[in-house]
């Protein structure tokens, strides 16, 4: 029976980080992130020009650390935004589920 062709996969790394190697402000804070358009300018309608939902479109899967994952679970306020997406969290510890 011939090999079928291998199909190729494709991984969208998506990662946001300041200057410094860190993400949150030493608070924990993520305002700085939060207001700028993905481009590097601040722009308030960025959340709502519709630039990551079509990135998420073409999303298949999302794996992320444990931080990453409270924060999506605090800022939705429990809900979880990527319900119907595979997710996997990395972590040594027990975390809440969505």
């Amino acid at each position: 029976m011939p090999r079928s062709p291998a199909r190729s996969g494709r991984c969208q790394y998506y990662l946001a980080q300041s200057l410094d190697g860190y993400l949150a402000e030493s608070d924990g804070g993520l305002d700085w992130l939060l207001r700028f358009d993905g481009e590097g300018e601040i722009d308030a309608s960025a959340a709502t020009d519709g630039a990551y939902d079509r990135f998420f479109a073409d999303v298949g899967a999302l794996a992320m650390g444990s931080a990453t994952y409270e924060f999506i679970l605090g800022s939705e306020s429990g809900s979880w935004p990527y319900a119907g997406t595979p997710s996997w969290v990395f972590t040594s510890r027990e975390l809440p589920l969505p």
